[in-house]
């Protein structure tokens, strides 16, 4: 029930609270820790050594650790049916199968909450198998249908907690991003990036998304050009020492700024031309990264540097052949 699970949990978080190392807490928990035989109460002795360890696993990674972690999990699998296990400890299973990419039996869990008589972790049970048929290769289009249609059941459910809804816009988001509906990716993602910051973990992802559909429809309407550009700009303003996102959002709003090519104009962007802010666009982040990338190229991806490469020949070379642009002194 509910009130045990939160009984543990809250026993687990006062032992961590209290620095017991994770050994004693397993130790604690196999051998001081009397329950029933029954499978439920078994399972979440099981569940509660794995939160553990997983716990310190989060604070430090050790393969000793992932492997007790897989161990316990295979124990849940083959020593109970999934009719003898709550739904909260089905999930648990569930979600670990998936991430281990056996989707098949991660199946068999997820239909195992649906069928439950219980309500708890339905939600994220219908979620997941959506996202199981939207992952698929090679969907037909009513393949395609049902997984969206699952996936906005999920999100008109009012009772779906918000990580939920906010993984199922997820979802949803890539399933039009497969069919190019740029339409589709501008609105779903505006409304991803609505929800708590805690919970929209795709966020910087979503916002290189929102900036893509926004690109795409430029061609056939010119203010999405402007909404393209803000959104690129924000995006290197939000993770601007991170190169490999970084670069990329420059590189492109220092193109569209070129290739529309708008005059100066009193009272619009500083009254700057659209390539003279290009060039200072590009000439100014050259100047704030160099140092970073100089001290961390070797982590930083290939295409990355190659990005930041084209934007610092752009700043010093190709945007000063236009004899109107106003250089800076001196090199970036």
């Amino acid at each position: 029930t509910p009130g045990i699970e939160t009984a543990l949990k809250t026993y687990l978080y006062y032992l961590r609270k209290n620095e017991i190392p994770a050994e004693e807490i397993i130790r604690i928990l196999t051998e001081d820790v009397k329950t029933s035989n029954s499978a439920y109460h078994q399972a979440l002795i099981i569940i509660a050594q794995i939160e553990t360890l997983q716990h310190a696993q989060n604070r430090e990674q050790n393969p000793d650790t992932q492997t007790q972690i897989n161990r316990l999990y295979q124990e849940l699998i083959s020593q109970f049916r999934t009719q003898d296990l709550d739904n909260f400890t089905l999930l648990n299973i569930a979600q670990h199968l998936t991430k281990n990419n056996d989707q098949t039996q991660a199946a068999s869990y997820y239909q195992a909450i649906i069928d439950s008589k219980s309500n708890i972790s339905k939600p994220e049970a219908r979620l997941g198998l959506a996202i199981q048929l939207a992952n698929s290769k090679n969907l037909t289009p009513e393949q395609k249908k049902s997984a969206a249609d699952q996936l906005t059941s999920i999100l008109e459910n009012p009772f779906t907690p918000p990580a939920t809804l906010a993984t199922a816009h997820y979802h949803i988001i890539q399933l039009h991003l497969k069919d190019e509906n740029w339409p589709a990716v501008e609105t779903n993602s505006l409304a991803y990036l609505k929800y708590p910051l805690d919970v929209k973990t795709h966020h910087l992802e979503i916002l290189q998304l929102l900036a893509l559909a926004y690109d795409k429809q430029g061609p056939a309407n010119p203010a999405k050009i402007d909404s393209a550009i803000s959104t690129y700009a924000h995006i290197y303003a939000t993770a601007l020492f991170s190169i490999e996102h970084s670069a990329p959002a420059i590189d492109r709003t220092c193109q569209l700024l070129w290739e529309r090519n708008n005059p100066a104009a009193a009272g619009i962007q500083n009254g700057k031309s659209d390539r003279q802010l290009a060039y200072e666009t590009a000439y100014k982040y050259i100047r704030q990264t160099k140092n970073h990338l100089a001290q961390r190229k070797d982590s930083i991806p290939e295409t990355a540097i190659e990005t930041w490469n084209n934007i610092q020949s752009n700043a010093t070379k190709t945007y000063l052949s236009d004899p109107a642009i106003k250089p800076f002194q001196g090199q970036p």
